[in-house]
């Protein structure tokens, strides 16, 4: 038992590590709630194997996350960003991440999960209710809520977002 978990939760590190990320946005509360939901998945695997410890620990951070932006976001202090620095062409696309990872950020988290696991994980609809446990109807509304958002986001940014590429 040990030595399968382990050695799974040694191989999806990463992986857990960059769909946190894309969850909270930030590396250091990211790695935080990978080691929760790795305890969580050791946890589980003590008692009886996952069937599939990829999608168990896919929700578990998933939740976890959803749920600790609820908690941060009555902590948060809203700043205003500088001016964006120049840029030459060769760093053009790189500002154009830059504008649509903060477009992404500012999702509420219900959407922004929805977004990650559909366009990061590439899971289908039925995965994403199964992660979420949602309805189709409602990861459908979220998703087209979200999309709506970003493509406000990015139309109004200049020269951010051109949706013929």
């Amino acid at each position: 038992m040990g030595g399968d978990a382990a050695d799974f939760i040694r191989s999806e590190y990463p992986t857990a590590l960059r769909r946190a990320v894309l969850l909270v946005g930030d590396q250091r509360a990211a790695e935080a709630l990978v080691q929760e939901a790795m305890v969580r998945l050791w946890a589980a695997w003590r008692r009886q194997p996952p069937d599939n410890p990829g999608a168990y620990l896919r929700t578990v951070t998933t939740n976890l996350a959803i749920s600790g932006w609820r908690r941060r976001r009555l902590r948060e202090v809203p700043f205003e960003m500088g001016p964006e620095p120049s840029v030459d062409d060769s760093a053009a696309e790189l500002g154009e991440h830059d504008v649509v990872w903060r477009a992404v950020r500012a999702l509420p988290p219900r959407q922004r999960a929805v977004i990650v696991l559909r366009y990061y994980e590439g899971l289908s609809e039925p995965e994403i209710c199964a992660v979420l446990g949602m309805a189709p109807g409602t990861v459908r509304s979220q998703a087209s809520k979200a999309r709506d958002h970003l493509r406000s986001t990015l139309n109004n940014e200049e020269g951010a977002f051109d949706e013929r590429r």
